[in-house]
């Protein structure tokens, strides 16, 4: 088996260019129409959404340690920060990484946490051979 770290460096940069590519459409396309605050949060449910899809594939290996789930979690949420914020200083000709508040990390953070969880619990779930929702009614 492959280095569970590689899957998710190698996964989560294919995850980035998608979301990153889904971004630029529609600020190029239909974001001058509509709301920030309503952008904002179709932004972040695509995050969510994108996040979870790339993760299912991610856990499909089977079973990962609790240690390396935690690893993975946190290193493929800094390598998110990373891509997202270099692409758009580039973008905006600003330095992202210090426009950055507390408010636009953590929000992400835990979007990208319980995302991740999430398909991690789904995966499991599956791979023992149980529904993905069984216990939740």
């Amino acid at each position: 088996m492959k280095s569970p770290y590689l899957r998710a460096f190698g996964i989560t940069t294919v995850k980035n260019l998608l979301f990153i590519v889904i971004n630029v459409a529609v600020l190029m396309t239909i974001a001058a129409q509509i709301p920030q605050a309503i952008l904002t949060t179709v932004f972040l449910f695509i995050f969510a959404l994108n996040t979870f899809l790339f993760s299912e594939w991610l856990f499909a290996t089977g079973y990962l340690p609790l240690r390396t789930l935690a690893i993975i979690i946190g290193g493929t949420f800094v390598w998110d920060f990373i891509f997202w914020a270099s692409f758009f200083s580039w973008l905006y000709r600003q330095n992202m990484f210090t426009r950055q508040t507390a408010f636009y990390i953590l929000v992400p953070l835990v979007i990208h946490i319980g995302a991740m969880w999430m398909a991690y619990v789904v995966k499991k779930r599956e791979i023992a051979g149980g529904s993905a929702t069984e216990g939740l009614v």
